[in-house]
């Protein structure tokens, strides 16, 4: 058997007073605040504030000017900021000589280790290796950050 259930009425969280309208009204009317009127009503002042937009009431301190109409403040134009290293200019990046393509069961110790390809088999740059490196001067330059202290 099929229950038929009624439809609860929609109830407003925090349901105003009539009274609270009136007095609201009233205390803006004499230049109350909405902190001032919320410690009055028991309420929070952004309840307040919503609640005067809702009835069309205005409350000191709160501005209705829209953005384009405040006053411009000017903006001093002092001393560029030095520019953070991460993004600073990176030094131009010598081309690498062309790879000479070594799987890695090829490479020697002192090979470059970046790999030239995505797919297949990985093939190696295999050009003699920078210092502690692992990598061959040119690609070295492509793969690291310099540190604070370098880029200072």
């Amino acid at each position: 058997m099929l229950q038929v259930v009624e439809p609860r009425p929609k109830r407003c969280r925090n349901e105003w007073p009539h009274e609270h309208d009136f007095a609201l009204r009233d205390l803006a009317g004499q230049g109350w605040s909405g902190g001032m009127i919320a410690v009055a009503l028991g309420r929070t002042r952004n309840a307040i504030i919503g609640r005067a937009h809702r009835l069309g009431v205005e409350l000191r301190g709160v501005s209705r000017a829209p953005y384009n109409s405040l006053p411009k403040v000017p903006v001093s134009i002092g001393r560029p900021r030095p520019m953070p290293a991460a993004f600073r200019p990176v030094a131009p990046v010598s081309v690498a000589p062309e790879p000479l393509l070594k799987p890695l069961w090829e490479l020697e110790d002192s090979d470059c280790r970046y790999a030239v390809n995505e797919g297949g088999p990985y093939l190696f740059c295999g050009h003699p290796r920078h210092g502690n490196s692992s990598y061959c001067q040119a690609h070295a330059l492509i793969t690291t950050r310099p540190t604070p202290k370098e880029a200072a």
